[in-house]
């Protein structure tokens, strides 16, 4: 018997995050652009999602920091925000309606539209550079796949077929390519195809985990996150620790632009190319602030939240016209000032005064019971709800129901501890395992807390 770590959307990233792209006019969007040729848009507000209050909220800043409002106001989770090539919109996921879906809303909160509406899970959605469409990832014909759809939702085409996870698509500048990270060669590598999802393409091809792609404004270069620095470590047992690279369009000249014994996250390239917003910590402290650093080698790295909750960067607007002034949200629902948003919630810590016997102490999260949480405890929820097998050695069989002290019974691997195990579960741990914020059921452990277990 053990105790579930809990990790969330990392590598499937959750992360949900975004290529920016840009145009100058109105007239820009109708004309394909070259890939050698620089946006000529400014850098508009960062996106960023935030921990506070038990859930997860998509917040706007300027790009010093400054100006932090909040755009979305629900208790559920709000994230993965990608803005529009006019920088007017925003493309996010939310399961404000029960059910992964992906969304859209005006770039200051307002008119949120549910486009999928569909009982599966589409998340990660990233903007064509004309306008006109929308990628992002399911699992709605049985495994993660990659999919566009119109920029109101019809028009659904499924562009991945393959056994693996496909998911986190970034259209290229010009349109005419979408990078993504898939799990075809056995972990996760950067490919690029074509925009219909013809030709793809491994572009990393390393053995450890090359993650979360996103292009630069004059798609010349990508930036990912990867586990690669760390490989010897990993191999041994050790801390996944996560850095920042760049590479061409091709998959040459790799640069590695963070190096801190933690993790750095989810590039998101500035309008103009000369700078790059990421999740981490400027100075390699622990906890998770949005932070900005030159794109060309990584120098001047300076935090752009200062918040006790976990942030994470989301997307970059690009100014091209005049976009709609930040509101306040639903009037019924006060914004709290920037210095007090968000409010994280406690941790939720179940110290026992008892131990049942043959019980244990461990992490909620780690399914596998191995190595701590990590990505591939999100692999196991997710054979284990296809039907495949799991678990090895003395770790529960995964859907064993285990008893939680100062809890209700739960199913090994129902992570959300909704009653079922789906893939909603996996998201969960892959979410967290970026540093991402996770929401769950009131009397559901914290991700990541040390919980007492009996065996059942």
């Amino acid at each position: 018997m053990r105790i579930l770590r809990l990790s969330s959307l990392s590598w499937l990233v959750l992360a949900g995050l975004v290529a920016v792209v840009t145009s100058a006019t109105a007239i820009w969007l109708l004309a394909p652009l070259s890939v050698h040729s620089a946006y000529p848009g400014a850098n508009g507000r960062i996106a960023f999602e935030s921990v506070g209050g038990g859930d997860v909220e998509i917040f706007a800043m300027d790009p010093d920091g400054s100006g932090v409002l909040q755009l979305t106001f629900n208790e559920a989770f709000d994230g993965e925000a990608n803005y529009s090539a006019d920088g007017t919109r925003i493309a996010f996921s939310s399961d404000r309606d029960g059910a992964f879906d992906t969304w859209t809303m005006n770039a200051d909160g307002s008119n949120a539209t549910n486009l999928t509406n569909d009982s599966a899970l589409d998340f990660s959605p990233d903007w064509s550079p004309d306008g006109t469409r929308i990628a992002f990832s399911s699992d709605r014909n049985g495994d993660y796949e990659i999919y566009a759809m119109d920029a109101d939702g019809g028009n659904i085409d499924q562009l991945t077929f393959n056994d693996s996870t496909d998911f986190l698509p970034k259209w290229s500048p010009d349109g005419t390519k979408i990078a993504f990270e898939a799990t075809r060669d056995g972990n996760g590598e950067i490919y690029v195809m074509d925009a219909d999802g013809g030709n793809p393409t491994n572009l990393t091809n390393h053995s450890s985990s090359d993650q979360d792609p996103d292009w630069s404004p004059d798609g010349s270069r990508i930036a990912f996150m990867s586990y690669r620095s760390d490989i010897g470590v990993v191999v041994a047992g050790g801390a996944l620790d996560e850095d920042i690279f760049t590479m061409n369009s091709s998959g040459g000249d790799i640069k590695q632009l963070t190096n801190f014994a933690r993790n750095e996250r989810h590039p998101r390239w500035s309008p103009d190319g000369t700078k790059i917003v990421y999740s981490g910590h400027a100075d390699g402290d622990p906890g998770s602030e949005v932070v900005v650093m030159d794109a060309s080698d990584g120098a001047n790295k300076t935090n752009l939240t200062d918040l006790p909750s976990t942030e994470s960067a989301n997307d970059w607007q690009p100014l091209v016209a005049a976009t709609p002034s930040p509101t306040l949200g639903p009037t019924a629902t006060p914004t709290p000032p920037p210095s007090a948003t968000p409010t994280p919630s406690p941790p939720s810590t179940l110290t026992p005064t008892t131990t049942p016997p043959g019980g244990l102490n461990a992490t909620w999260g780690d399914n596998n019971c191995k190595d701590g949480v990590n990505p591939i405890d999100s692999l196991f929820v997710l054979r284990s709800d296809a039907g495949l097998p799991t678990n090895t050695g003395s770790c529960p069989d995964m859907g064993q129901e285990i008893e939680v002290l100062n809890a209700s019974p739960h199913i090994w691997g129902d992570v959300d501890c909704t009653g079922t195990m789906t893939p909603v579960d996996s998201l969960k741990v892959l979410r967290f395992d970026a540093g991402l914020g996770v929401s769950q059921e009131a009397n559901c452990p914290e991700v990541g807390s040390t919980v007492t277990i009996a065996e059942s």
